[in-house]
């Protein structure tokens, strides 16, 4: 199970069972790795920011992070008090 979202011209899954995010790539209709399995524990949402640039991703047990749609670089985001997003955490512009 995991989480479908559209942005860009392009469809985004995630997969809960072992943290992977993946893009359906409109031009070949295959599927890009964006976060290997493994790397994530278990990707949940996910939305494509306003920029197109980077795709943001809730893991339930890892936090929420970034994802470089051009590099790959998967970032965790920093909570209030600057330290890496953790399960549950709560992030704020």
């Amino acid at each position: 199970t995991g989480d479908v979202s559209v942005g860009g011209g392009n469809v985004f899954a995630s997969d809960t069972a072992n943290g992977a995010v993946y893009r359906l790539m409109p031009e070949t209709g295959v599927f890009d790795t964006l976060v290997a399995p493994g790397v994530g524990k278990s990707a949940q949402g996910s939305v494509l920011t306003p920029n197109g640039a980077a795709l943001i991703v809730a893991d339930y047990s890892r936090g929420i992070a970034s994802v470089d749609l051009s590099s790959g670089t998967r970032t965790l985001l920093p909570t209030t008090d600057g330290a890496a997003a953790e399960a549950c955490a709560t992030v704020r512009p």
